[in-house]
């Protein structure tokens, strides 16, 4: 049975899309590119190729290296040449914020939680 998709549910799949604001980084990744940036005989072409098996680092890289910011006169398309453009620091510096984010997140929502209890039960009291 194949799915039809009319403007409409695409309209809707792509506002979903723009709505999903902290999509998480596949496990392991983060901390194999920290130990990789660091070692000075790693290629950007191999950073490159681990950075490209995790989508949402990937689509982070490509969005950064295409901003208004670094003004680059053409479209960036490969995470391979993005990394060799933003050099080192600047990967190194998405990946650790990428890891300090999702660490951060776990810990809102956790506070998050624990004050809606402490707020239900002091309604309780």
């Amino acid at each position: 049975m194949a799915i039809e998709w009319d403007e409409e549910k695409i309209a809707g799949f792509r506002e979903k899309l723009r709505q999903a604001k902290a999509l998480p980084t596949l496990p392991g990744i983060v901390s194999k590119l920290t130990q990789m940036v660091e070692d000075p005989s790693v290629s950007a072409d191999r950073i490159g190729h681990v950075i490209a098996k995790d989508q949402i680092l990937s689509a982070k890289l490509l969005k950064l290296v295409n901003s208004a910011f670094y003004g680059f006169p053409g479209r960036i398309s490969t995470v391979s040449s993005a990394v060799i453009l933003l050099g080192f620091n600047v990967v190194r510096s998405l990946v650790l914020s990428a890891s300090i984010f999702e660490a951060m997140e776990k810990t809102v929502v956790g506070l998050w939680e624990h004050s809606l209890g402490c707020a239900a039960i002091a309604n309780v009291i």
